[in-house]
């Protein structure tokens, strides 16, 4: 109480709800939701990461792949003053059905659309694209048939259509993974 009401004096305006228990609330009703007593989930999941954004899909699939190799079972429960209490477990089983649903439906990653140089061309290895701000990225051209591949050539310009995807890593590091799907001339008009 002293942290809702300070010495015991009732606020006269209604003050949001702090952003840690809103997070924590959205999170474990998220992770309740993929509950394995479901055949199938449901598509409000996947709109709900999507609306979250790729780095809350990237973590996910993170802590999922922790619960699955370290075989133990997360129970999580959120309970405040006047409001419901949320729950979640998830079990290994879960945790790999939720990892294989993040990945499956791409919810840890975005389409973005890069401008830039091509400086290498392979069918086997990344190509390296010069950005007009001075950055040379690396971006896979896997996803890229052999006829699309070869007609590009070092020096083109270019409009790249990418999948951008991000992982965290165990440091905290996030690491970007760029895979090429669509690569067209760019108009200098």
């Amino acid at each position: 109480m002293d942290e809702v009401e300070p010495g015991g004096n009732v606020s006269m305006i209604e003050t949001p709800r702090p952003l840690a228990d809103r997070a924590s609330e959205a999170l474990i009703g998220l992770l309740g939701r993929f509950d394995t007593d479901r055949p199938v989930i449901d598509d409000s999941v996947a709109t709900s990461l999507r609306d979250l954004g790729p780095r809350v899909g990237s973590t996910l699939a993170n802590l999922a792949r922790a619960i699955s190799r370290s075989d133990i079972t997360l129970d999580a429960t959120w309970a405040e003053p006047g409001l419901g209490i949320v729950r979640a477990s998830i079990t290994p089983m879960t945790a790999r059905r939720m990892q294989s649903f993040v990945a499956g439906r791409g919810l840890d990653s975005e389409e973005q659309t890069f401008t830039g140089t091509l400086r290498t061309v392979s069918d086997l290895q990344h190509w390296l694209v010069a950005l007009p701000d001075g950055e040379t990225v690396k971006m896979s051209a896997k996803e890229l048939p052999p006829q699309e591949i070869s007609k590009w050539h070092i020096g083109a310009a270019v409009v790249l259509r990418v999948r951008v995807a991000l992982q965290e890593q165990p440091d905290g590091h996030v690491r970007r993974t760029l895979t090429i799907l669509e690569v067209s001339a760019l108009d200098d008009d």
